[in-house]
């Protein structure tokens, strides 16, 4: 195998689920796929939290190897996504409701805290917004990316699947700013994997059977 296959192969593995023993999770960060009798999965850690969900359910086929099952656990004391921190941006974005604003919140692994980080932009209007990535320490990760859609309702677009495609976070989207009931629409973003999530309680623990 050449080099360029082999370091491709080393950074992201893929590995066989085993059928007689538990699974070995990820003890160092980054991604992989695994096999398992239960179809394709992919299996990320970040400083922020560690999860398993499936790539492609595929019960047709009796695979030889063990089962895995969807796993989603976030860094906090209570292992929830912090809400509160949503209920802020939701405050400062109904300051400016005709005009799209973008927040991160951003985990720090040395400290083990979470805050929220305004971003700013090169252009905003009510229909689109470009923000400036702020720098990050070395200690830091992006747990979410929030941004409004102004007074249109909660959705998202092809350059929101565009924006997220080679990350690893969660993914909020406000709407409706002028109203007092908001929309919301959330999703965990794998790499090109896009799983919706439960708006607006945000459970930051999730096991079940995908359908």
């Amino acid at each position: 195998m050449n080099n360029l296959d082999t370091m491709i192969q080393n950074l992201t593995p893929t590995v066989m689920v085993p059928k007689h023993e538990p699974l070995q999770y990820l003890s160092d960060y980054g991604h992989r796929f695994l096999m398992a009798s239960n179809g394709v999965w992919m299996e990320s850690k970040a400083p922020w939290g560690h999860v398993v969900f499936p790539v492609r359910i595929i019960p047709e086929v009796s695979f030889p190897y063990g089962s895995t099952k969807p796993i989603m656990e976030i860094n906090t004391p209570n292992g929830k996504i912090p809400v509160d921190l949503i209920r802020l941006f939701v405050e400062k974005a109904k300051e400016t409701p005709d005009t799209e604003v973008a927040a991160w919140v951003i985990y720090d692994s040395r400290f083990q805290t979470m805050r929220l980080e305004m971003l700013k932009f090169s252009f905003a209007s009510d229909q689109k917004i470009d923000y400036v990535c702020p720098s990050l320490s070395d200690d830091e990760s992006v747990l979410m990316d929030i941004h409004s859609h102004a007074t249109g309702p909660a959705f998202f677009s092809p350059e929101d699947d565009k924006d997220d495609k080679g990350a690893f976070r969660i993914a909020v989207v406000i709407g409706n700013l002028d109203k007092p009931d908001v929309s919301v629409v959330s999703r965990l973003c794998m790499y090109g994997m896009f799983y919706d999530l439960d708006a607006p309680v945000l459970q930051g623990r999730a096991e079940w059977e995908p359908s």
